[in-house]
């Protein structure tokens, strides 16, 4: 642990001196601040300490998300994400403002570049910590639930992270944070002293009823770790067509930076859903992918090894497109089973919380 603490300091000192090339958006500043003070500091107080403004609020409803996360997991994730930020947002050289890019074309393809690695890079970036909240036990998800007001949720911060939040692409995980906020807000309500659903049924008291919700709440998580990796998929796949067609020149996206940023790093997480620490519903996700990782991923890296870029990414393409039922099948198929298993499991937990177990 000695070396992960002064991994966390060296970083620390380097995030203070990055000058990025690009301006690193409010979300992404909030979460390295978010995760630097888990680790430093622990569990944030149960009220702020700090003054009222608006920005001070911000900076502490963002520690206060990361509660029940341990120091050195939060000292593991606030590497990995100064990592992801500087390579998303890249470093600016001393000549920068000497070699300012002027060409309409040259801008469109940078602007196009960015804004494509962000989305990818944030939604791969983002499964290790949706991983990471997947393992709340149902005792420190009620906990958590009782110091929460309704307006506070976890659910009712997130975003789409693979697309831009206003872009139809970004529709699928929209739809699924929503029904996830409703889960969360009704299991808010439940606690609130206009509930009116425990005067008309005694035995419903607020922990019963989120301890049923409670299940539902973690395969909603590891769903929409599922959707990360198919949306990521498709658009690594839309990259690759692209610039296979039009070359790297028109679409600013080199294939070596597509198989490295998209590819292989969709093949590492797919590696580790399965791991042990994982929660349930996690490892169930990577059971899911287990085939289309060894099928595609793992096989895309052998044809690599033996002969280059172009032919792995065309590979990877083929096998995608000829993959199609199994991604509109067979993966929302599961998808729809493990709602309903949740549900039913729901009831099971309510009934353990009801008697007190």
């Amino acid at each position: 642990m000695s070396d992960l603490a002064a991994t966390f300091r060296a970083r620390t000192a380097t995030m203070k001196t990055w000058k990025p090339r690009n301006t690193p958006s409010s979300r992404d500043r909030l979460e390295l601040y978010a995760l630097h003070k888990q680790a430093a500091s622990g569990d944030a107080p149960a009220t702020s300490t700090s003054s009222s403004s608006a920005t001070d609020i911000t900076k502490y409803n963002a520690w206060k998300g990361k509660r029940g996360m341990s120091q050195d997991e939060a000292m593991k994730y606030y590497i990995m994400e100064c990592d992801r930020q500087m390579r998303t947002y890249g470093t600016a050289s001393e000549n920068t403002a000497q070699t300012p890019v002027n060409t309409p074309s040259a801008q469109q393809t940078t602007q196009h570049n960015n804004n494509h690695s962000i989305s990818t890079s944030k939604g791969l970036a983002a499964i290790p910590l949706l991983c990471a909240a997947a393992t709340e036990t149902r005792q420190a998800y009620i906990s958590r639930l009782r110091s929460t007001s309704h307006g506070d949720g976890w659910w009712l911060k997130q975003e789409a992270l693979c697309a831009e939040p206003s872009s139809l692409l970004a529709t699928p995980e929209k739809a699924l944070i929503h029904l996830a906020q409703m889960v969360e807000s009704f299991s808010l309500y439940v606690q609130s002293p206009s509930n009116l659903l425990e005067e008309y049924i005694p035995f419903l008291s607020p922990s019963v009823v989120q301890a049923l919700l409670w299940p539902i709440h973690n395969v909603l998580l590891a769903l929409w770790i599922w959707m990360i990796v198919c949306c990521t998929t498709v658009g690594s796949l839309a990259s690759t067509v692209k610039t296979i067609l039009f070359g790297s020149n028109t679409t600013g996206l080199p294939l070596d930076d597509i198989y490295k940023s998209e590819v292989a790093a969709t093949h590492q997480i797919c590696r580790t859903l399965c791991d042990a620490h994982q929660a349930l519903s996690v490892r169930l996700v990577g059971l899911a992918l287990w085939p289309w990782d060894v099928t595609s991923l793992q096989t895309t890296a052998w044809v690599l090894d033996c002969a280059g870029y172009l032919p792995a990414l065309t590979f990877f393409s083929v096998l995608t497109v000829c993959s199609w039922w199994y991604w509109i099948f067979v993966l929302p198929w599961l998808a729809a089973w493990a709602i309903g298993l949740a549900s039913l499991l729901g009831v099971g937990y309510g009934l353990i919380e009801l008697a007190g177990m």
